[in-house]
């Protein structure tokens, strides 16, 4: 699949199927998470991949209802924003890039992927900080669920339509 098709196909996958992640496809969507931008080059994060089932199970009750798919996935990924590594607030931009390039890879392998949003909620992020016995420096971005989709051709052939009317050249006029 071509990027172009990746982008256009990506969407939040909820329902997976029992099959767990090749390690090479695991792989090729950590590449491409370690592939993204950051700013200065700085690089501040650090990856958890969990895979064991009752830690997923763990995290569905810290999501609550938003992560009732860490039940059935099989793979998911936690981005944990350095502060050692960062240029302030950077950080969670950073995490927020690497963490779409991971989905993107993901689209292309044709593995659906949700990203479960922790910064800025200070209880989610509390609970993980406090679940993994992270140091002070790492705080808790995001988690990205990973797994083929039950239902693919529903999850992945959605179409994406330009917002026209959110679209400005050179100026913001109101429309």
């Amino acid at each position: 699949m071509e990027i172009r098709e990746a982008i256009l196909k990506r969407r939040s996958v909820r329902n997976y199927q029992d099959k767990p992640i090749l390690k090479k496809d695991l792989e090729a969507i950590l590449n491409a998470g370690f592939a993204s931008p950051s700013a200065c080059n700085k690089r501040p994060w650090q990856i958890l991949v969990i895979d064991d089932k009752n830690v997923l199970n763990d995290l569905a009750k810290i999501y609550e209802a938003p992560g009732r798919m860490l039940k059935e996935c099989p793979l998911a990924i936690l981005i944990l924003a350095d502060k050692n590594l960062s240029m302030g607030d950077y950080a969670f931009i950073d995490c927020s890039l690497m963490a779409e390039n991971m989905m993107l890879m993901a689209t292309s392998l044709k593995i659906g992927s949700c990203y479960l949003g922790t910064y800025p909620r200070q209880i989610r992020m509390n609970d993980l900080s406090k679940y993994f016995n992270l140091p002070s420096h790492l705080i808790p971005h995001s988690t990205i669920v990973f797994g083929y989709s039950k239902d693919p051709d529903k999850d992945f052939y959605q179409k994406t339509s330009l917002e026209l009317d959110k679209i400005h050249f050179n100026k913001y006029e109101e429309k």
